[in-house]
């Protein structure tokens, strides 16, 4: 049995409900008007509301649902009239409630709730709630990020310090303090020298070079009567006759090399400042210790050749010269120019002689020093809006939520009340059901 036409629904546009009831005249053309008087009267009575109800969700639009809430709460504690009306507040709320009933203003008023809420409130705290979690994706994101450069920049800073060979703790007394440790090729205690002596004279042009020269004085002679001298190009006539050497003197060698000056020579305090602060004297040093380096390893070669003619003439004048203490010197010395050579001892100069340039590593290195606060710092500060941004989310939330159900409400109470009016099923259809989805 096919069913009645009363018990088909009706569908009714949730934008068009005002306009569907004034053409079957059950709203008043000028219900805009009416519900103007009604929304004043309710707000000059909200005056006199309980703190309360003031505070409540729906007292803040005193529109039908609002007006209804508040009558039927103050209607708990009124008082009533010998005919069981209500008396004081409760009356007031009463009569704008029925002011909102009388020619379905209210119908009219839930139209435009609706519209409003589908149509706006409800799709912007959808694209805010979107725009929300994308940002607070790419803050989450920032962060990770400035956290990384952070343990980046932390570990970089004190890669740097021990390259340098300091803690960056007190990055200036540091490094000056690092002059100290100045290769002890031309400087064994640098702590007593830092004064900075000024010296001169015949002594600062001199270097002695403490070689034990008792097995060449023994072949020279022969050398020089077969025109085989051996021209060391060292000037030695400042050099005192070289003590005994043993295997406990200090800086001794294989038994016949000493590298410490500062031992051997009284005066070897004032040579060594002067290397310190003397680029020029320290650059004609260098130049000796390789010329001594060049011909040590020709010499090393020629004992290590067993076809040299050397060998078989040099065997009975130098029996103790063997190529492993020749090769043994020139390891030593060769360790002794890598030393003054190498770029750190460059640095702790350039420390020692120049200010500025002290002050530049100073501030570079506190520079280095302060990326890792800095990247934290940002860190922070992404945080803070993470969480501003987060509770913004969680409020719009809450807006959203107050929302749905609002309209889900007013949806049902328009379709019941068409229900009541029409004695016929009436849906609201349209874009509200996608919108309360």
């Amino acid at each position: 049995m096919a069913p009645s036409n009363d018990q088909i629904p009706l569908d009714v546009n949730y934008a068009k409900i005002a306009e569907w009831l004034a053409i079957r005249q059950k709203l008043p053309k000028d219900w805009h008007r009416k519900m103007q008087i009604i929304i004043s009267k309710a707000e000059e009575a909200a005056e006199s509301l309980p703190a309360g109800l003031k505070g409540h969700p729906d007292s803040s639009a005193f529109d039908y649902p609002a007006a209804k809430h508040i009558r039927d709460f103050l209607a708990q504690t009124s008082e009533k009239s010998l005919f069981g009306g209500l008396l004081g507040p409760a009356s007031v709320w009463d009569k704008i409630a029925r002011a909102y009933e009388k020619d379905n203003i209210f119908l009219g008023e839930c139209s435009l709730i609706l519209a409003r809420n589908v149509d706006y409130e409800i799709p912007f705290y959808k694209r805010q709630k979107g725009k929300y979690q994308q940002q607070l994706s790419d803050l989450e994101r920032k962060q990770t990020e400035h956290l990384h450069s952070a343990a980046l920049a932390a570990k970089a800073y004190q890669q740097e310090c021990e390259a340098i060979g300091i803690q960056g703790v007190k990055i200036l007394s540091e490094l000056r303090a690092l002059v100290k440790e100045l290769p002890g090729v031309f400087l064994e205690d640098a702590g007593s020298e830092m004064a900075g002596e000024d010296s001169t004279g015949d002594a600062a042009g001199e270097i002695s070079w403490d070689i034990d020269l008792s097995a060449v004085e023994k072949a020279a002679p022969d050398e020089a009567e077969s025109g085989g001298a051996i021209d060391w190009d060292i000037d030695v006539a400042e050099t005192a006759q070289p003590a005994e050497v043993g295997e406990d003197t200090p800086g001794h060698v294989n038994g016949s090399v000493q590298c410490s000056a500062a031992q051997s020579n009284p005066e070897a305090g004032g040579m060594l400042s002067k290397l310190v602060s003397d680029g020029e004297l320290r650059s004609r040093l260098l130049d000796e210790l390789h010329e001594l380096s060049a011909f040590l390893r020709m010499r090393a070669s020629e004992l290590s050749s067993s076809s040299s003619s050397f060998v078989a003439d040099a065997a009975d004048t130098m029996p103790d010269v063997s190529a492993g203490t020749v090769i043994g010197w020139l390891q030593e010395l060769e360790g002794a120019i890598s030393k003054m050579t190498h770029p750190k001892t460059g640095q702790l100069l350039l420390y020692r002689s120049s200010e500025r340039y002290l002050d530049r590593v100073t501030a570079d290195m506190q520079q280095k020093a302060g990326q890792e606060k800095k990247f934290r710092r940002m860190a922070q500060e992404v945080e803070g809006r993470r969480q501003m941004l987060q509770k913004s989310l969680s409020d719009d939330a809450r807006k959203l939520s107050a929302v749905l159900q609002k309209t889900r409400d007013i949806k049902s109470l328009v379709e019941d009340s068409l229900l009541s009016q029409f004695n016929r099923p009436v849906l609201v259809v349209g874009e509200i059901n996608n919108a309360l989805d």
